[in-house]
C-alpha cells in the first residue's frame, strides 16, 4: 500500500492517508488509514498546535515532507507526529 498527502488550498491544511506503518502519515499512529486524516503540527517545545499554512508537500515510500508559508519545514518519517524544524527564510 502506498501513502498520499494533499494540501487543502483554501486553508493550507495537510491531509494524509494510506500506509502509515513507519509513521509517515504524521498523525500519531503506525496504522494504515483509508480516508484522509488531518495532520496536526505541534510546537517542539510545548506541544501546542501550530496554525500553519502549507505551500508544498512531497511524499516518498516512507516519508512525507512539508514546507509552509512561514519559516517551518517538517518531515514525517519513523515518527508519530511531524518534526518541526525552524528554518527561517527557506523560500
Amino acid at each position: 500500500m502506498i501513502h498520499n498527502a494533499k494540501i487543502k488550498l483554501e486553508s493550507g491544511e495537510v491531509f494524509t492517508w494510506g500506509n502509515g506503518s513507519e509513521g509517515q502519515l504524521g498523525i500519531g499512529t503506525l496504522s494504515n488509514h483509508y480516508s484522509p486524516q488531518l495532520v496536526n503540527f505541534l510546537h517542539p517545545q510545548n506541544n501546542k498546535r501550530l496554525d500553519i499554512f502549507c505551500i508544498d508537500i512531497e511524499c516518498g515510500s516512507q516519508h512525507t515532507g512539508v514546507i509552509t508559508g512561514t519559516y517551518f519545514a517538517s518531515t514525517f518519517w519513523g515518527l508519530f507526529l511531524p518534526k518541526i524544524e525552524y528554518k527561517e527564510n527557506i523560500l
